[in-house]
């Protein structure tokens, strides 16, 4: 399934988000502007590619018109990546949904998998039914990610969470009870697959303090040429842990990507 979620993207020889971030006001489509909780979100469009900002100039969503089921976002690609460690699942929960870039990406290819995506902004919500084709049978919930997992004892078998407050991470990434509440809603042999912004180590460290004896095994990849690293959080020891480690080795030579195992517990059944 890999080779789905890693796609070199080019527009005119440039990578897209190059092209993108390089356009100046008057080269691009201004769609929607206004504020929302002290936040100004846009959506913007050149030729057929559309996106999102919140509280930024940071792409949080992208869509691509003509194909509107491919994950752009090479940060958001690698989350994807977690479908090669587990099962394949069949409930989901999605953490930040943005402009609804999971749920068209699971509607597309995989059906038969039932999604919860939980997104804060009301507003949001709206622009990706209106801008993202958001597919009619999403269900998403307009709250925070620490409110929804303190309500619901639901059992995931992935958990994708992609939250930002504005350009930063909002303090419940910061704290254990966050992710005690979703190791609860983790199936037996369910995963979880951050999204996190880190410009050193210094800035990463606080943000693996919380969980890393919560989890029997924690990855790291590091996106290249971004500052974003995807943790991946196993809740059980996997069952053949020489298979997995056989596919990091394999993903490292596919793909020319780094995957770190930086933690594991061997005490967790």
């Amino acid at each position: 399934m890999g080779a789905l979620y890693f796609q070199k993207i080019q527009v005119d020889d440039m990578s897209l988000l190059e092209t993108l971030y390089g356009l100046e006001s008057g080269q691009y489509q201004l769609l929607h502007s206004a504020e929302s909780n002290g936040e100004l979100i846009t959506v913007r469009q050149y030729q057929h590619y559309r996106w999102l900002t919140v509280g930024g100039e940071m792409i949080q969503s992208l869509i691509d018109l003509e194909q509107p089921e491919q994950v752009l976002l090479p940060n958001l690609q690698a989350m994807l990546l977690s479908l090669e460690f587990i099962e394949m699942p069949t409930q989901v929960l999605n953490l930040g949904a943005g402009g609804g870039v999971f749920d068209r990406f699971f509607h597309a290819r995989y059906p038969q998998v039932s999604m919860i995506s939980v997104e804060s902004h009301a507003l949001v919500t709206e622009l990706a039914a209106r801008y993202f084709h958001l597919p009619d049978a999403s269900e998403i919930i307009n709250t925070t990610a620490e409110a929804y997992l303190a309500d619901h004892q639901a059992q995931y078998d992935l958990i994708l969470c992609d939250i930002f407050s504005g350009e930063n991470h909002p303090d419940c990434l910061y704290q254990p009870d966050f992710y005690n509440q979703i190791e609860i809603c983790l199936a037996s042999g369910g995963m979880l697959a951050i999204n996190l912004l880190a410009e050193s180590e210094e800035a990463l460290l606080p943000l693996l303090r919380p969980f890393k004896d919560q989890f029997a095994w924690v990855l790291l990849y590091e996106v290249k040429n971004h500052d974003n690293v995807i943790i991946y959080l196993l809740k059980d020891q996997p069952k053949q842990s020489h298979q997995l480690l056989e596919k990091l080795s394999e993903f490292q030579q596919q793909y020319d990507m780094e995957l770190h195992l930086i933690a594991q517990n061997p005490d967790r059944l």
